[in-house]
């Protein structure tokens, strides 16, 4: 015996309706968003707390991060970072009879993963000038 066919047509179309609705509100991108919520957009520059952290083989006399002086014996600083800034300026003064050494600076933004550079300085120069690299 044989349905009709209009009829089961009919069926299958209904039962896919009803599984289309929910579908298409569940895999919608846009959500409607109201005037309250929707974010502002300003051209103030954001900045972020971030702590560093520098350690090194052979002592130096002097470090700066980003304008801040870093003391002895702890290296340790929490700074203002732009979120437009290209990288922190480091300037590391060694005594004159260091040998090849290197410089590690831990760098932990709030809300963002750490991040860690190292850096080498060069026998006989005393001076290190580089970058942290902000994440």
């Amino acid at each position: 015996m044989r349905g009709i066919p209009l009829l089961e047509i009919l069926f299958m179309l209904v039962l896919f309706g009803f599984a289309a609705v929910p579908l298409a509100e569940l895999t919608s991108t846009q959500k409607p968003v109201s005037p309250e919520e929707t974010p502002s957009t300003t051209s103030k520059e954001q900045f972020s707390e971030c702590f560093i952290t520098a350690k090194f083989a052979h002592e130096p006399l002097s470090v700066t991060v980003g304008g801040t002086p870093l003391e002895a014996p702890h290296f340790e600083a929490d700074l203002h970072i732009s979120s437009s800034s290209n990288g922190l300026a480091v300037l590391i003064t060694w005594p004159a009879d260091t040998p090849e050494t290197a410089a590690t600076f831990i760098v932990e933004p709030d809300a963002r993963p750490a991040s860690e550079h190292t850096f080498w300085s060069f026998p006989g120069v005393p001076t290190l000038k580089t970058a942290i690299p902000t994440p």
